[in-house]
């Protein structure tokens, strides 16, 4: 249960949360109003406890209970001004120097089919568990590899670029709450074969009767053996050393000329 205590005309309110003693200042307020918002806070800690509410991403137990259990104000109008295409633009620029230009490229790209779907002006204060749904849902029906749907791996890729971007915000007081993908449904994802040897895969392709992403599927799960493993290795050696062999040897030329 959450306690008062009073010091020179001052209340605070403690409470445990998650194994921890902690406590807030109320100020100088009369006895009946402490005692009122320690009856909340321990109603608003009972339905954490219970899960019937979450503790909203980047928000600390003690803003929840002083605000009780909504989001301070501030955090809300930085919520609101906050829409898909702003996300996108703040997170490259905050992150541009840390990450890889194909990480990049993958996140701009992911964004855009993001962009398309739900909006550039979609306000994340606003986005839903549906709205991901509706997204996923519209991705699945768009063509992949080999000429089939769009694999839900690769939705997934796609949301995880979303949410990382999400929590970047997050820490940074530009979006409150948690990525609304809690309950989220994807297509039963197709399962690949079992490893077989090329001479295993060369005569089921000879057998006919498979499609262009069967076969794809096939070669997927190609298993070398030892010496093929070896084969595979000089060949590399051989062309990775040829071009340092022709660019030495030019550079020798050169110095001699």
């Amino acid at each position: 249960m959450a306690g008062l205590q009073q010091r020179n005309g001052s209340y605070r309110i403690l409470f445990r949360y998650q194994g921890k003693q902690q406590a807030f200042t109320l100020g100088e307020v009369g006895p009946d109003e402490a005692e009122t918002k320690a009856a909340q806070v321990d109603y608003l800690l009972m339905r954490l406890k219970q899960r019937l509410v979450a503790l909203p991403a980047g928000m600390s137990i003690i803003d929840y209970l002083q605000f009780d259990g909504k989001l301070p104000p501030a955090a809300e109008a930085a919520t609101k001004k906050i829409t898909l295409q702003s996300l996108r633009e703040r997170y490259l620029d905050g992150n541009e120097a840390s990450l890889e230009s194909n990480t990049l490229g993958s996140i701009r790209i992911h964004f855009r089919h993001l962009e398309r779907i739900l909006g550039p002006d979609a306000c994340l204060s606003d986005l839903t568990l549906a709205d991901l749904q509706r997204y996923v849902d519209t991705r699945a029906k768009a063509k992949g590899r080999h000429g089939r749907k769009l694999s839900a791996t690769t939705i997934q890729k796609e949301l995880v670029s979303f949410r990382t971007a999400w929590n970047w915000a997050v820490s940074l007081n530009l979006v409150a709450g948690k990525f609304p993908n809690k309950g989220l449904r994807f297509a039963k994802l197709t399962e690949k074969p079992p490893f077989q040897t090329r001479e295993e895969i060369e005569r089921r392709i000879a057998l006919g009767g498979l499609k262009e992403a069967e076969v794809a599927d096939l070669w997927d799960v190609l298993y070398l053996m030892v010496d093929e493993v070896a084969e595979v290795l000089k060949h590399i050696r051989q062309h990775a050393i040829q071009p340092f062999l022709y660019a030495s040897r030019r550079q020798s030329q050169t110095q001699i000329g």
